[in-house]
């Protein structure tokens, strides 16, 4: 249907200067008649192509002949609109819906007149340039640097011996060109502005013959480019911000780019939020030979262009420079896609808004540069031409050079459907399309043979003889290919009624990682290493660019049919100041995103050719891909992965082979290196916090097995971004405990409590400056109240800083003030003093508790870490025996009862001994362990035959100073005071002559017996089959026939399933199966949950509340069953007493004693127990099981 002209503001090609004779300042709006006339001729298109594409009952001829009716008849568009709706679209909503969109993914007309003023603003400043005489590069580039502008010279840069010049003419001609030029511009994802193009004709004069040799083209056009920036830069009514835009698939063609600021006095340009583009073009009248960039010639000679900037390992033999001659040609042809996208739009009525549809859909997918955290597929960063050639080639169809059966003909499309057709036509022709075998060229464009691109994939040649894929890897265009066979899938599978069709055609968001991809990894661009081929680099122009190439080329053939897709995803590249000449890639992240193909992806074998005397070219190319990785099987050559267990391993250990053979990227370190690298980087960055608090940073102590080599499992990073992608239960996160010293100062406060607030304020500044310095940390001040003792929380430091690094590293900070030792002296000291005034809100009895908990945490932990640290650098097997006897400690449910520091100790002493005193047997002490199964059998064999009431002193600190983190300010007039408790070991060291400080209250006689009789349970199944059916895991079966009580736990709320030696349960592994897609529950916006385990919670809670009345043992390391023994002395019957520390009830008559009414005697309430159980675990247990 034709469309109102009035009150319209359109644009043709005429104003844009295409037909060669108007100038860039002749803009002007379009009359009437000529929109008019367009839609005139749109209604004749549309008829001519009627009887080609479709037939119709109704015909334009019996809609004419009812005009004469009383009632006006529906016109012939108007009917075919109709049947499109009810036919094409499936539905009328479907096609409301694509009308309703189109107008808000473009411009507003109301905005574009804001830009009409700065355009010709800017035009005057470009055709008033000043000329510049020829000069050497290098002196040219110092003259504009004393302005401030940097030239953008590619890498590497001219060299001072360079024999040519460059300069500077006022542009020959200026022309709006690209998207918004024609009318087909969309709206891209984000908050991205409108990009207008502007193209400054490059004069002829300022180019040689020989320019395409050695990147002088590249050189001049840089510097042109700079000179503009100066001349813009330099005029201070112009309003507007100038940078350079580079991006990674095209780095020799930087551009410049103009932001106009909201400071016109006689516009408002802000509002039409548009950014203008301006790149330097070649004329098509200009110096530089066609023939001379066909896609097989080379146009840089290594010799010339290797330099130390280069840093070529590897030589090849000489070859084309496809992609270099691509973007000679890419710089003359935006004037005649100008044209012909002018024409075709006037051809073709719905052409507009087909092209419309399509980048729509293209941009929701990644292929145009998006938020710069999503990035870009890579090698479409700006290859907007692509999508308006698809069309010219579906409608205009493709050159033959006269051998029709030379390359797969392409039937053309009528020029008369409409936009929803021509969009699904080009689906369906990125969908069949297969870009590494098949090479498109555009009919009436080729300047070369078909011959000239045999070794040049993929292929898509414009009417320019331009590659418009040039750069681009397949494998962007294998995810092309798949995103569009899934979008034909949903249309033509899925009821075009139901809303959601549309919004995962067009509105639905697809940059999404977690919900695309199978396997996703995460690459470090800067630190890919690759054996660097002269020319191969030099034709793509940059490190980053030819490492992506690489990358793509490499993962592509080695797992071919393994995958549907293989998307590489770049950072968008922002904007840089004029004086910074070179893009940053410090710090670029490349994302490789793989859906995986189910049927293939772990398969064990790959085939390839049959080996022969004379290998084929595809034999060479196997072997050189998999090197000694292959094997032969049936005289043919394979790749055998039977070596690998387990589905994901098989594919994960392909990719590390082609990593490890083709590309050298930096190996994360395994164990506990990347725990202390994440600690060491994190002291770094605290130590540098010194303009940003009060009081410098003395002292950083770690206090954590995590940093000192002893923990069960090696820490491992945790990023908060991925978070939301696992069940909300298995977001445990461990913290690292560290221990922070400020220096002396006079400005402490002299009170327990003021120091206390003080350390808060210290926590919130620390916070604050972390934040600030380093990108996505996490930091949060939290309190931890105790469960005793409410009058100390005022005065005991129960607050720490809890930090989560980008990587995804917990930290617990504590402020250690050695004040407070002196302060806690003075109330628990019981002489009389007229001079120390004692505070008021702590008595004795908490003080007590205060200062142990002081000495613990600030002085014997860290003194503790240092000595333990030590022994696993000096005993290779100590840190493997530590986290052996911990594993076996926890699945026989007995870890909690007993420290971490402990079972260190213990397992110092196998290696260490006692040394001053020998008071245990020699055959303890017959040699250091040199294995670290060799020192766990020791500690088994150790604690089967240690009688722990006699004690035990280890010889852990002989080398350990007492100074240091550990002393106070009061030395030696410390108050003597006992940790006593219910543990029962003592283990003394040279520090800890009480040998109470690990062992005060835990483990109790009930513990120490059962790790007494299960060490002799094991040494004794040890030596009975240590010659025959040996099965190490049976060490760690623990048994539960022997507990009274079973407290079963939920599944869903365990959060260490993971390291638990029994199988997984089944709705845990339902639960976790597609890591990838993220739930709909509420909990998912919940943040990582650090040190919060639930489960272990409660059984601490059951332990305090229950003390007495029954013992609980549990594996805090993936348990998911409590157990429970009673106290037996509770089970037989006694007189009541007043205030009970258990519940009991009114023990009943039995047996002879049925006719004796003993009223006074009460027994263990069991039922009341249990039931007080389980409502303390309300939502964590599932069932409680009573075996006696």
């Amino acid at each position: 249907m034709a469309r109102d002209p009035k009150n319209k503001r359109k644009y043709t090609s005429d104003q844009y200067d295409v037909k060669g004779s108007k100038k860039f300042k002749h803009i002007q709006p379009l009359e009437e008649n000529v929109d008019a006339s367009e839609n005139n001729t749109q209604e004749g298109s549309n008829s001519s192509e009627e009887d080609e594409n479709e037939n119709y009952d109704v015909s334009h001829d019996e809609v004419v002949s009812h005009a004469t009716n009383s009632i006006k008849q529906p016109a012939y568009t108007e009917l075919r609109t109709i049947r499109e709706a009810s036919e094409l679209y499936r539905s009328n909503s479907f096609k409301l819906s694509i009308d309703s969109l189109l107008p808000n993914v473009r411009p507003k007309e109301s905005r574009i007149k804001y830009l009409d003023a700065f355009l010709r603003k800017l035009y005057t400043n470009l055709t008033s340039s000043r000329s510049r005489p020829p000069n050497h590069p290098l002196e040219a580039a110092r003259e504009l640097l004393n302005d401030g502008i940097s030239v953008p010279f590619p890498h590497p840069q001219p060299s001072q011996h360079s024999a040519w010049k460059v300069s500077f003419e006022t542009p020959s001609d200026i022309t709006l060109v690209g998207s918004w030029a024609t009318k087909t511009i969309v709206k891209s994802s984000g908050p991205t502005p409108w990009t207008i193009d502007i193209a400054v004709e490059m004069p002829s004069t300022i180019f040689q013959e020989k320019d395409f040799l050695d990147y002088r083209f590249f050189y001049k056009r840089a510097y042109y480019l700079a000179v503009l920036a100066a001349t813009l830069s330099a005029d201070k009514e112009l309003h507007a911000d100038i940078y350079i835009d580079t991006q990674l698939s095209d780095i020799r063609l930087p551009s410049l780019l103009v932001i106009p600021r909201n400071e016109s006095p006689d516009s408002d340009t802000s509002k039409a939020n548009a950014q203008i583009r301006i790149f330097p073009v070649l004329s098509q009248l200009n110096a530089i030979s066609l023939r001379h960039l066909s896609p097989n010639h080379c146009n840089v000679r290594v010799n010339v262009m290797n330099n130390e900037e280069l840093e070529i390992t590897s030589k090849s033999p000489v070859s084309g420079t496809p992609n270099y001659n691509a973007n000679i040609l890419e710089c003359i042809s935006s004037r005649e896609r100008l044209v012909r996208t002018y024409e075709l739009s006037k051809e073709v009525p719905s052409f507009r808004d087909a092209l419309s549809l399509l980048r729509v859909w293209a941009n929701q997918r990644g292929y145009s540069p998006g938020p710069k955290e999503k990035g870009c597929i890579v090698g479409f960063e700006r290859r907007g031409f692509f999508w308006t050639a698809i069309f010219h080639f579906l409608i205009n169809g493709e050159e033959d050079f006269g051998q029709k059966t030379y390359y797969k003909s392409q039937r053309k499309v009528g020029k008369g459907l409409s936009s929803y057709q021509l969009f699904r036509a080009a689906l369906d022709f990125l969908a069949r399309h297969d870009f590494a075998s098949e090479p498109i060229f555009i009919k009436d464009g080729s300047k070369f043979s078909p011959d000239k691109y045999e070794t040049v994939r993929p292929v898509f040649i414009d009417f320019c003889s331009v590659n418009i894929l040039a750069g681009v890897p397949l494998t962007s265009l294998d995810s092309l290919r798949h995103d569009a066979r899934n979008t034909l899938d949903l249309l033509n599978s899925t009821d075009g009624s139901k809303l959601d069709t549309f919004d995962n055609l067009l509105l639905s968001n697809k940059r999404h990682l977690m919900n695309r991809f199978d396997v996703i990894i995460s690459v470090d661009s800067k630190k890919v290493s690759l054996q660097k081929s002269g020319v191969e680099l030099l034709d793509h122009g940059s490190h980053t660019a030819y490492a992506l190439s690489m990358i793509s080329s490499i993962l592509r053939q080695a797992l071919g049919d393994r995958v549907l897709a293989i998307t590489i995803i770049s950072p968008t590249c922002e904007p840089r100041p004029l004086s910074q000449q070179f893009i940053s890639t410090s710090k670029l992240k490349i994302q490789i995103g793989l859906i995986l193909d189910h049927r293939n992806a772990f398969r064990l074998v790959d085939h390839g050719p049959p080996a022969s005397e004379e290998p084929s070219e595809e034999a060479r190319a196997f072997r050189e891909l998999w090197g000694t990785n292959l094997s032969f099987v049936d005289s043919r050559m394979a790749v055998l992965l039977k070596v690998w267990s387990g589905n994901q391993k098989i594919l994960m250990n392909e990719l590390k082979y082609r990593r490890k053979y083709h590309i050298v990227l930096p190996n994360a370190q395994p164990g506990f290196r990347n725990a202390l690298t994440a600690f060491e980087n994190l002291v770094r960055h605290l130590k540098g916090l010194e303009d940003d608090i009060p009081l410098a940073i003395l002292n950083v102590s770690p206090a954590s097995c995590d940093l000192r080599y002893t923990s069960t499992f090696t820490p491992i990073p945790y990023p908060p971004q991925n978070a939301t992608s696992v069940a909300f239960s298995t977001r445990y996160l461990p913290a690292m405990d560290l221990v922070l010293q400020f220096e002396r100062s006079v400005r402490w406060p002299d009170d327990l409590l003021a120091i206390q607030k003080m350390k808060l304020a210290f926590f919130e500044q620390l916070s604050e400056a972390l934040m600030k310095r380093i990108p996505d940390l996490w930091a949060n001040v939290v309190i931890s109240p105790r469960h005793k003792y409410s009058d100390t929380l005022i005065t005991e430091s129960q607050a720490y800083l809890e930090i989560i690094t980008p990587e995804g590293w917990a930290f617990a900070i504590r402020i250690w003030h050695d004040r407070e030792a002196t302060l806690l002296s003075r109330v628990l000291d019981t002489k009389k003093s007229l001079v120390a005034i004692k505070p008021q809100h702590i008595n004795h009895t908490s003080a007590i508790e205060v200062y142990r908990s002081y000495l613990v945490r600030y002085v014997h932990a860290p003194r503790h870490h240092r000595a333990v640290a030590s022994l696993a650098h000096q005993f290779s097997a100590f840190s493997g025996t530590v986290r052996l006897v911990s594993r076996w400690l926890a699945s026989h449910w007995i870890l909690p009862q007993i420290s971490h520091e402990t079972i260190e100790l213990i397992c110092a002493f196998v290696f260490v001994g006692e040394r001053q005193r020998q008071t245990v047997s020699d055959e303890h002490l017959l040699g250091v362990p040199t294995t670290k199964e060799l020192g766990f059998f020791r500690v088994l064999a150790f604690l089967k035959n240690w009688s722990w009431e006699s004690g035990l002193f280890v010889a852990v600190y002989d080398n350990e100073a007492d100074n240091g983190a550990g002393s106070t300010e009061n030395g030696n007039n410390q108050p003597n005071i006992s940790f006593s408790g219910k543990g029962v070991w003592t283990i003394s060291t040279s520090v800890d002559r009480e040998g109470r400080v690990w062992t005060s209250d835990r483990p109790d006689a009930l513990s120490a017996r059962r790790i007494k009789m299960l060490a002799s349970a094991s040494i004794d199944y040890v030596l009975e089959h240590e010659f025959n059916d040996f099965v190490p895991r049976t060490l760690f079966l623990h048994p539960t026939d022997d507990y009274d009580v079973l407290i079963r736990l939920k599944d869903e709320v365990l959060c260490r399933t993971h390291q638990s030696l029994e199988k997984l349960p089944e709705g845990y592994r339902k639960e976790r199966r597609y890591k990838n897609l993220l739930t709909s529950s509420p909990e998912d916006d919940e943040p990582l949950r650090v040190g919060f385990d639930p489960v272990l919670l409660y059984y601490n809670d059951l332990q305090r509340v229950f003390e007495g009345t029954i013992a609980f043992f549990y594996d805090p390391l993936g348990g998911g069953i409590i157990g429970g023994v009673w106290d037996p002395s509770l089970r037989s019957r006694r007189p009541f007493r007043v205030l009970a520390d258990y519940s009991s009830k009114p023990s009943g008559p039995s047996g002879n004693e049925k006719k004796e009414k003993r009223k006074d005697e009460v027994e263990l309430n069991t039922a009341s127990v249990l039931a007080e159980i389980e409502r303390l675990g309300e939502g964590l247990v599932s069932a409680i099981e009573v075996l006696r």
